[in-house]
């Protein structure tokens, strides 16, 4: 399945097995080495030029509005004071600390990678029309950023349920 968010960003769905499923947004083509088992509620994140999530200074929430678009950061928060208001405070907390996984791209079985997409479209399809097209191309990106945030927060958050399991990748290309 290909979904384009009318930003330049495109994201793959596929389906590697029967259940299992691939995440992937960015134009990230990427072998995962061998075949690895997955058990029920865990994914697999391929991790981008370092085996631990980025370290970001001062904050996830400032290093992104200081290297994109302050206003679609903004708006995201506010998205969540008021259409996710149960959540609002445990976002600002985890965007307030200091590490997330780049790149946007990750491994799980279907009912897992269902519930990430059930709840972060609805919040990349606000922004998006929030922000609109950007005339610089990188820039236009923007969905995909702010999804790298958001993917490392879902799973962050939800850690009682899910099981992350960082694994090396290597670019195709």
């Amino acid at each position: 399945m290909r979904l384009d968010i009318d930003s330049g960003e495109l994201v793959y769905i596929t389906e590697w097995l029967k259940d299992i499923q691939g995440l992937i947004f960015n134009r990230n083509d990427a072998y995962f080495g061998r075949q690895t088992v997955l058990n029920d509620n865990q994914l697999m994140v391929p991790f981008c030029n370092a085996n631990v999530p980025l370290y970001v200074a001062p904050s996830i929430a400032e290093n992104y509005k200081e290297r994109h678009t302050a206003s679609d950061w903004e708006y995201l928060m506010a998205y969540f004071e008021k259409e996710l208001a149960e959540e609002y405070e445990t976002v600002k907390q985890f965007f307030d600390g200091n590490l997330y996984s780049p790149c946007n791209m990750l491994i799980a079985r279907k009912p897992v990678l269902d519930a990430l997409c059930e709840w972060m479209f609805p919040i990349l399809f606000a922004v998006a029309e929030h922000g609109g097209e950007r005339e610089d191309s990188y820039q236009n990106r923007y969905p995909g950023f702010v999804s790298e945030r958001l993917i490392t927060y879902f799973f962050e958050s939800r850690r009682d349920k899910y099981r992350v399991v960082y694994a090396n990748k290597n670019f195709l290309r």
